[in-house]
């Protein structure tokens, strides 16, 4: 990757390296600490602390990861909005946009790579130093302490997965730009015509059901199934997605909604900026 590139995504990498790394330590932590449990069991809970204490980790990883994922796929929209001269006068002298998009994921993929190693190494330094904190403060049993499980491979791999999934939807937009548009030409976006408004307004609708129906499912089997949570997870990932995706079509009556209560001054002006500024951002953002 160039210089330049990496400076472009420097935003990028520190996600990914975050998300990895907050992964890695609680993974690390919440294994040794089981196995701590267990040889220190004096109430015979130890395995079900210990699975507990997996599942928390599980939905704090999947949540960690997922807005970054989120955050990646906005940032790669943003750089590709300042790329589009760039990239229109790629598609002018023959180049495809499919093509360009393939470059772009192949950027997402390396950040990812880049991003997840770097927090993995800072991972498993941190939780190192938690867990040894802990056993000279003689809050957990002394144990021989494991560096690394393979089990903290699961976070590495989701990043980089995620953080490339990430970046093909934050590069959609390379789809919509023409050979034009290197001439300095304004070509309306294709997704800022009706039928597409309306068919992500029905996405959206459909996703939120969907999301807020397993969510339901989820608390009423994790009333009698413990790991059942797992599936309010799922819901709550998918019902938030559909949320961001219409966000274009809620934020803009609830900021007026509410501007509407404080009144005309300084406040009510910002607050129109600020719904401006969300409806143009909703056009923007990564559609998949």
């Amino acid at each position: 990757m160039r210089l330049l590139s990496l400076r472009e995504h420097t935003s990028s990498i520190v996600v990914a390296a975050l998300s990895s790394a907050f992964g890695v330590a609680l993974l690390q932590l919440t294994n040794n600490m089981a196995v701590a449990l267990t040889r220190d069991d004096e109430f015979g809970q130890a395995a079900l602390l210990a699975l507990m204490l997996n599942m928390l980790a599980v939905v704090f990883i999947a949540i960690s990861v997922y807005v970054g994922a989120i955050v990646t796929a906005n940032a790669f929209s943003t750089i590709i909005a300042g790329r589009t001269r760039t990239i229109a006068l790629v598609r002018l002298i023959g180049g495809s946009a499919r093509s360009q998009r393939r470059q772009i994921a192949g950027e997402g993929l390396m950040v990812g790579v880049i991003g997840s190693l770097v927090g993995a190494g800072a991972g498993i330094v941190a939780a190192a130093g938690i867990f040894q904190f802990a056993q000279g403060a003689d809050a957990l049993p002394a144990i021989n302490y494991s560096y690394f499980d393979l089990i903290a491979l699961a976070p590495i791999v989701g990043v980089i997965v995620t953080t490339w999934a990430a970046a093909w939807a934050g590069s959609r937009r390379v789809l919509s730009v023409t050979p034009m548009q290197a001439l300095g030409a304004s070509v309306d976006s294709i997704d800022d015509s009706p039928t597409h408004s309306i068919r992500r307004l029905a996405l959206s609708t459909v996703m939120v059901g969907i999301g807020l129906g397993l969510t339901v499912v989820g608390m009423l089997v994790g009333l009698t199934f413990a790991p059942g949570v797992l599936i309010s997870l799922v819901g709550g990932i998918i019902s938030f997605t559909g949320f961001v995706l219409g966000a274009q079509f809620v934020m803009p009556q609830v900021l007026r909604f509410i501007g509407a209560r404080i009144g005309r001054g300084s406040a009510a002006r910002s607050l129109q900026k600020i719904r401006c500024g969300t409806q143009s951002a909703a056009r923007g953002s990564p559609r998949g």
